[in-house]
């Protein structure tokens, strides 16, 4: 799951932001507490074994669940190295049984590392662990008894923070919580040429939060923004990064070639 920091505040619940450590108009911001990491949500997908292509009848009201495969369908590998170590990482899952599901994940997440400047290597990781092993179901993309959701497990407070406009965070009419909110978006700010993109569509955080839902290919993006996000909080250390992200017992694969660190954190570039 997508968390770092944990702070209860009202009928916020468990609101999931990065850790600061400075201080916040005139207040402090310690509230922002290190948290140990559940366990993986594997369990509640556990039943969802075998293609996340072939959606069980009473998953076919969620037809974007498979939108990506024509979304990403002509994607032309700008490293073919790194693509083929992705394709093999995905094909060696054992949910995935056969060769075009692979491709088609492949494609997506190669496609938007590229676009978003990060190493597909790393995304692909992250993926398949948030999603139990590429498993693209509802028990994964919106389980009932959680906040996190979408292939990527982002929690709609982090979805508000990249919604979220910095200025914000200085106006006193807003209650605490969105100045917080707001004061966190700086981690996001590297992407705001897509953001405002998604918020024409997605005018409010709640309907983009909604729609990762059952939305594949969004619920990557938004986890890469997150990712990103704990990169400019590392200062580009990957590895660190990646346990913000996965839970400090988390680690990449030992034969992973992942970049280790990249500083300054890229912009978002459509091509």
């Amino acid at each position: 799951m997508a968390r770092i920091g944990e702070v209860e505040f009202n009928s916020y619940g468990r609101g999931l932001l990065p850790e600061i450590t400075g201080e916040h108009s005139g207040t402090s911001v310690s509230l922002w507490n290190d948290v140990k990491k559940k366990k993986s949500t594997n369990s509640t997908s556990g039943q969802n074994k075998g293609s996340n292509i072939h959606i069980e009848d009473n998953q076919k009201s969620v037809p974007q669940a498979t939108a990506y495969i024509k979304q990403f369908k002509f994607y032309t590998p700008r490293n073919y190295l790194k693509y083929n170590k992705v394709l093999k990482i995905i094909n060696n899952n054992p949910n995935i049984d056969n060769k075009d599901e692979a491709k088609a994940i492949a494609n997506m997440v190669c496609d938007l590392s590229d676009k978003y400047g990060i190493d597909s290597e790393i995304i692909v990781n992250i993926l398949a662990k948030e999603s139990g092993g590429f498993v693209f179901t509802p028990a994964t993309m919106d389980p009932k008894s959680k906040s996190h959701k979408g292939v990527m497990q982002v929690d709609e407070t982090l979805v508000k923070t990249i919604c979220a406009k910095t200025e914000d965070s200085t106006n006193t009419k807003l209650p605490e919580i969105d100045r917080r909110i707001a004061y966190d978006h700086k981690y996001f700010e590297q992407d705001q040429k897509r953001i405002d993109e998604l918020k024409k569509k997605y005018p409010t955080a709640k309907a983009m939060y909604n729609a990762i839902k059952n939305d594949v290919a969004l619920g990557v993006e938004l986890g890469i923004m997150v990712y990103k996000a704990k990169l400019q909080l590392t200062r580009g250390d990957t590895i660190q990064a990646v346990k913000k992200y996965c839970g400090n017992q988390y680690t990449l694969p030992k034969d992973s070639t992942a970049v280790r660190r990249i500083y300054p954190v890229p912009q978002y570039k459509d091509k």
